[in-house]
């Protein structure tokens, strides 16, 4: 799993508040390590007092899920869990974005499958791995120029 947290605006080049990532059990269908990562992540906002306004993830099954409320179902209770931790963390909305445009999640989650601790966080860009570290300055760099 993953979850990061930038800080862009004006007056920032671009600040990591938090991201981390964890190992996560196979098996589980798509939609439902999704959402375990999802309770994760919002768990580790709650814990460090971070609040976040919105979030990303590329399951739309999920965003959707989230958005219309779904708490029938076998991952309802689930779904109840992220809605509650959103309320924790003053967090309006998990917002879909594609594939492509989640590429530091995605190689947090790939960082994850490699390592050796259950799960690691990283407070501060210049301590986490350089090829992540590119990645968010290249973003950065892009929302500042508007593209």
């Amino acid at each position: 799993m993953k979850i990061i947290k930038m800080n862009l605006s004006n007056e920032f080049s671009g600040e990591v508040e938090l991201a981390s990532t964890r190992r996560m059990l196979t098996g589980q269908t798509v939609e439902e390590a999704e959402l375990a990562a999802l309770v994760w992540s919002l768990s580790c906002c709650q814990r460090e007092n971070i609040m976040i306004k919105e979030s990303e993830m590329d399951c739309k099954v999920v965003v959707d899920w989230i958005k219309r409320r779904h708490l029938s179902g076998v991952l309802g209770h689930i779904i109840e869990d992220c809605l509650n931790l959103m309320v924790s963390i003053d967090c309006d909305a998990i917002l879909h974005c594609p594939r492509e445009g989640n590429e530091v999640a995605h190689l947090l989650a790939k960082r994850a499958k490699d390592m050796s601790e259950e799960a690691v966080a990283w407070f501060d860009l210049s301590h986490m791995p350089d090829d992540i570290q590119l990645v968010i300055i290249r973003k950065t760099k892009s929302s500042f120029e508007g593209g």
